[in-house]
């Protein structure tokens, strides 16, 4: 398996210096991790078989120190999907859901914000059906 070359980020945030398998703070306490949902739009709704499908926004937050960085202006750096695929995220999921996916038209509809002390905004958009 050949390793693609690092981003002058992914550098900054010491990628190759953890192991991003393990959650943050491993054997310690657990880690708090913040969640909204904004809902874009019901796009069926079907009485005969109660389900639903719908479009959301879904956004976790929680603080992992591994990725802090120095910084003079205090400013976050902005990352597409790839660097989630490097980092540890939360598990997330939606109980009694028959289907879900992330919208991925063009691109992944996939954004993380890291900020200088190490918290973390990742946000996605989502397309769920329940029943």
């Amino acid at each position: 398996m050949t390793k693609s070359p690092m981003t002058k980020s992914e550098q900054l945030l010491r990628i190759d210096d953890h192991d991003f398998t393990m959650r943050p703070a491993f054997g310690g306490p657990p880690i708090p991790v913040g969640v909204d949902v904004q809902v874009e739009s019901l796009d069926t709704i079907s009485e005969v078989d109660m389900d639903f499908t719908m479009t959301l926004y879904l956004r976790h937050y929680w603080k992992d120190e591994r990725l802090s960085f120095p910084s003079t202006n205090n400013q976050s750096m902005t990352f597409d999907s790839r660097l989630v695929k490097k980092i540890w995220v939360p598990d997330m999921f939606f109980v009694h859901s028959k289907r879900s996916f992330i919208h991925d038209t063009t691109t992944d509809n996939v954004m993380l914000r890291v900020y200088p002390d190490g918290n973390v905004l990742y946000s996605l958009r989502s397309h769920t059906q329940r029943d």
